[in-house]
């Protein structure tokens, strides 16, 4: 019985990890919603096989997100100008709002490239700041429309504003 287990946990593992094919990388665009302790957070999410999840042959959504290094200087960055910043795991962010776009692998390195030169940059709120990242990130791929952000709005109101003109990215 033990062997029988076995065996068919092994077959599903195998069929599971055969089942992810290279069209099967996607990037997400997510935001967080404003509380009275947030102003909200705009971030990506990358990886291969299902979204959100953890898959069997290991691979996992990885979500990225650009803040300042020391938080209250998130704010003074307004008027002071850049400081030291840091790309971070979101993987713990509460989502509100969400759209994934399916992407080759060539895409899918592009983008951990775009990720990994975001980790040189400053921090500086409204110029160089989660919202930023997430344009920048989404400037990878050419057939995403991009909204504009002249105005100054949160972060979360910035994605939705994103999914909504981008509704064909599923």
């Amino acid at each position: 019985m033990t062997q029988l287990k076995s065996l068919t946990l092994f077959a599903f593992i195998l069929i599971s990890t055969l089942s992810v094919k290279a069209q099967d990388y996607f990037v997400g665009f997510f935001g967080e919603e404003t509380s009275s302790t947030n102003i909200g957070h705009a971030f990506i999410g990358i990886g291969k096989g299902t979204p959100l999840s953890c898959n069997m042959d290991g691979s996992e959504t990885i979500m990225f997100g650009f803040y300042p290094k020391v938080r209250i200087e998130g704010g003074k960055s307004f008027w002071f100008g850049p400081v030291d910043a840091t790309v971070k795991n979101d993987i713990k962010t509460k989502i509100s709002s969400y759209v994934f776009k399916k992407i080759s692998f060539v895409d899918y390195v592009k983008i951990s490239a775009k990720i990994e030169e975001w980790k040189k940059k400053k921090y500086e709120l409204t110029r160089n700041d989660c919202i930023s990242f997430f344009i920048d990130c989404a400037k990878t791929f050419p057939d995403v429309i991009i909204p504009d952000r002249t105005k100054f709005i949160t972060p979360n109101e910035y994605v939705k504003q994103f999914i909504l003109i981008n509704k064909l990215l599923k």
